[in-house]
C-alpha cells in the first residue's frame, strides 16, 4: 500500500533495524528522504546500557528516553512515568510493558515486538495540508490550527474520518481514525491514488504524512502553544505473515500512552 511505503520512508530511520535481521540496528535519519527498507523482521531488542548517560539513568519513580536514541530500545515498564527528553517538546507518559523506543530531535517512535510491524510515532506538524495527487506535490495549504486540520480533512475526497474530541492538560486535541478509498490515478497504470494529509516538521513535501487506496491509521493531533504535535499509530503484517493484522489489541496499547501523556 502506497501511504504505508511513504510512511515507511518518513520513519524508516527508526526502523533501519526491521530490514534484515538483528544484526543491522536502525539509524535516525537527520536530514534527506531516507531510503525505505525491506521489512522482514520483528524489530530486535536493545537493553538498556550500563553505562547509561547521567540524564538516561532510571530513577525510583521515572525513566528518562534520551538520545539520540538510534537502536530500540526497551522501555522500564516498572519506572512509573518516562521523561521524553530526546524530542522537543519535552514531554512524559506512564510506562507500561512491552515497549521499544527510538528518536531523535525531530521525532521519537515506539514499536512493539509483537510479530507484526507496529508504530506510534511522535513528531511535530509542518505547518500544512497537502491536497490528494497523483504525480507532483500540489501546493499546500498553510493550517495554524488542529480545529482546522479536522475541518480540512472532512472533505477530502474518499476519505473516511471518525474524530473523537480529546485533551491531554490545558491542551486541545483531536482523536482521528482514518480509512482510505483513494482510486487508482488515471492514465498511470498500477500506480496508487495518493491522500497525502499534512506535511512533517523536518521531512520535504515529497515525504507528508499519507494514505493510500485501503490503509488506514489512527492519528492524535494536539495543539500546543509552542505549535501541533502529532501522533500516529499504523499496524501491518510483516513480510511472509499471512493476512491482515487485528490493530485493536494496539491500538489498546497507544490509548494507555496516550491518556497518560502530559507536556512538561
Amino acid at each position: 500500500m502506497r501511504a504505508l511505503s511513504v510512511l515507511i520512508l518518513v520513519l524508516a530511520g527508526l526502523c533501519a533495524g526491521c530490514a534484515s535481521g538483528p544484526s543491522t540496528a536502525p539509524s535516525i535519519a537527520t536530514a534527506g528522504p531516507p531510503t525505505a527498507p525491506a521489512i522482514t523482521t520483528v524489530p530486535s531488542v536493545v537493553s538498556p546500557s550500563s553505562g547509561a548517560t547521567p540524564e538516561a539513568t532510571l530513577a525510583a519513580d521515572a525513566c528518562a528516553l534520551a538520545g539520540p536514541q538510534d537502536q530500540w530500545t526497551e522501555v522500564p515498564d516498572e519506572a512509573g512515568r518516562c521523561h521524553v527528553r530526546v524530542f522537543d517538546p519535552p514531554m512524559s507518559f506512564g510506562a507500561s510493558p512491552g515497549w521499544l523506543w527510538a528518536g531523535s530531535v525531530d521525532r521519537w517512535a515506539m514499536t512493539r515486538d509483537n510479530g507484526y510491524f507496529t508504530f506510534l510515532s511522535v513528531y511535530r506538524y509542518g505547518g500544512a495540508v497537502v491536497p490528494a495527487y497523483c504525480k507532483d506535490p500540489p501546493p499546500t495549504i498553510q493550517m495554524a490550527t488542529g480545529s482546522e486540520i479536522v475541518s480540512w480533512l472532512k472533505t477530502v475526497a474518499d476519505l473516511k474520518v471518525d474524530v473523537v474530541g480529546r485533551s491531554v492538560g490545558p491542551n486541545p486535541a483531536w482523536q482521528l481514525d482514518l480509512a482510505s478509498n483513494v482510486p487508482s490515478c488515471s492514465g498511470d497504470k498500477g500506480k496508487s491514488g495518493l491522500a497525502a494529509l499534512w506535511t512533517i516538521a523536518g521531512q520535504p513535501i515529497e515525504l507528508p504524512e499519507s494514505l493510500g487506496q485501503g490503509d488506514r491509521m489512527r492519528a492524535y493531533i494536539v495543539e500546543l502553544s509552542s505549535g501541533i504535535v502529532i501522533i500516529t499509530a499504523i499496524t501491518r503484517p510483516l513480510e511472509g505473515t499471512p493476512g491482515v493484522p487485528d490493530n485493536a489489541d494496539f491500538l489498546v496499547r497507544v490509548e494507555e500512552i496516550f491518556s497518560s501523556l502530559a507536556f512538561d
